[in-house]
């Protein structure tokens, strides 16, 4: 299992494909204020990994959870709505982390090592 932390520092609402080096996992979003696990039915398997379009509202976040099947699942590769694209998989920008941190704020003790 893999946990991703993705948050938005911004102060508009922004929808991108974001990029994650994980294979032969089902992404799910993760809410920790309920425990419900949500799974995903709209992403892409590349070579390099997977990717998946999310949308954050100004200053959100959410934790993406790439956990095994437990049986075979066919991904939604396309969704249109009038002959137009819904969710179209390959238009929106990527996200580029530049930073990653861990740890909690203000604890020497529960942070990177």
């Amino acid at each position: 299992m893999e946990i991703y932390f993705v948050a938005n520092e911004t102060a508009t609402s922004v929808e991108a494909k974001c990029n994650f080096r994980v294979q032969g996992l089902r992404p799910e979003l993760w809410n920790p204020q309920t425990g419900e696990l949500s799974p995903l039915a709209a992403y892409q398997e590349t070579a390099a990994g997977m990717a998946i379009p999310l949308r954050l509202e100004a200053s959100g976040s959410t934790f993406v959870v790439f956990s095994p099947q437990a049986k075979p699942f066919d991904a939604v590769v396309n969704f249109t709505r009038d002959g137009q694209p819904v969710v179209p998989l390959s238009q929106p920008p990527e996200i580029k982390i530049i930073k990653g941190a861990y740890g909690v704020p203000g604890d020497a003790t529960r942070g990177p090592s």
